[in-house]
């Protein structure tokens, strides 16, 4: 079976990619890391913006489970906690986002500003991406807004795709969010 992980900063569009990549590929099951932990209770506690913060040993155990589980096909898992996770076998996608655009999908989730403006930074430095590569032996990153995205990443689940991962800068994004509003400054 062929696991492929979907991570990035939560609004970047994992979900929305993944539930696409998951109709194109016949076959394929979708998992949902938010899912597992949810019906797991995977909960180590709740932070003080009420934020349930997951137990990520139980996660880890839980997904390198299901990619285990004998059959055939692609296993595609989606989640912002993936990148902190080590699935052997497993490719890894990480979906990047323009700074603004991520503010603003942040804004309309209701997320307070201060988990908005760790989001946003954790963007700009690719927490995700520096971590996947830590913890993945193929690692590609992609803008979310890419029109040929799906059609890649069926090329990567296919073993077809042979194009090299060019690094994605959004540092200087980070200065135009903090000129905007201060409320964003680190």
């Amino acid at each position: 079976m062929k696991v492929i992980v979907i991570t990035g900063t939560p609004g970047t569009g994992k979900t929305t990619i993944a539930r696409r990549l998951h109709r194109q590929i016949k076959g394929s099951r979708l998992v949902s890391a938010n899912e597992i932990i949810k019906k797991g209770k995977f909960y180590r506690y709740v932070s003080s913006d009420g934020a349930k913060v997951a137990d990520m040993q139980k996660l880890s155990y839980a997904l390198r489970n299901e990619a285990s589980k004998p059959g055939r096909g692609t296993l595609i898992i989606e989640g912002h906690l993936l990148s902190d996770i080590k699935i052997p076998g497993a490719v890894a996608i990480v979906l990047r986002e323009h700074l603004a655009t991520l503010k603003s999908r942040l804004l309309k989730r209701r997320y307070p500003i201060s988990k908005i403006r760790d989001n946003i930074v954790d963007e700009a430095i690719d927490y995700c991406g520096v971590h996947a590569a830590q913890n993945y032996k193929k690692v590609y990153e992609f803008m979310s807004n890419d029109t040929k995205i799906v059609k890649k990443l069926m090329d990567i689940a296919a073993g077809n795709y042979k194009q090299r991962n060019k690094p994605i800068s959004l540092l200087g994004e980070l200065l135009d969010i903090i000129k905007e509003d201060r409320r964003y400054a680190i």
